[in-house]
C-alpha cells in the first residue's frame, strides 16, 4: 500500500528531526564525557531502537555531518568543523 504525500512528509520529517536530535547528541555527550558516545548510548538516550540509530549515523556520515570508524566502538564524532564549533562553545 501507498503512503500518502502528506503522511510520506510527516515521516521523513519525523527522520530528520531525529538525526538532528543524533547530532546534538554526540555534540552534548562530548562535552561532557570528552570522548564519543556508543550507538547504544545514542539509543538509549534518545528511545531510539539500535539499528536505527545505526542506519541514521550511516546516513548523516554519507552527509558529512558525522564521522565514523567501522567496527570501532565509540568512534562516532563531529565532523571537524563541528567539532571548533562545540570546542569554542
Amino acid at each position: 500500500m501507498a503512503l500518502s504525500t502528506g503522511k510520506r512528509a510527516a515521516e521523513l520529517a519525523a527522520r530528520e528531526q531525529a538525526k538532528i536530535k543524533i547530532v546534538a547528541f554526540v555534540r552534548r555527550y562530548w562535552r561532557a564525557h570528552r570522548y564519543p558516545p556508543t550507538i547504544t548510548d545514542i539509543g538509549t538516550a534518545l528511545s531510539i531502537h539500535f539499528t536505527t540509530v545505526n542506519r541514521y549515523v550511516n546516513q548523516l556520515v554519507d552527509e558529512g555531518k558525522l564521522e565514523r570508524d567501522k567496527g570501532a566502538n565509540r568512534s562516532i564524532r563531529l565532523v571537524r568543523r563541528q567539532r571548533i564549533l562545540v570546542e569554542a562553545g
